[in-house]
């Protein structure tokens, strides 16, 4: 998250992963949370309708301050 390397695992929607979108905003808040708190617990995780390496749909989640799951499904 935030890393130097601009490196994704798998293919990902730009207006997602840059925060093009009104869903891309979301996804950013919740990196932005994880990189202003490090230490975060955090997961993605991706969803596959087929046998291709580009999932459907991605689960973004992390553990707020508050102690707290915020996870949010993200069409791909």
């Amino acid at each position: 998250i935030g890393g130097n390397l601009d490196v994704n695992l798998f293919p990902q929607k730009r207006d997602i992963n840059q925060g093009r979108s009104e869903r891309g905003k979301v996804f950013r808040k919740m990196e932005a949370c994880c990189l202003e708190n490090p230490g975060t617990f955090c997961f993605h995780r991706p969803i596959y309708q087929d046998r291709s390496w580009r999932p459907s749909r991605m689960e973004f989640g992390l553990l707020t301050k508050e102690k707290q799951i915020w996870a949010e499904q993200f069409d791909n």
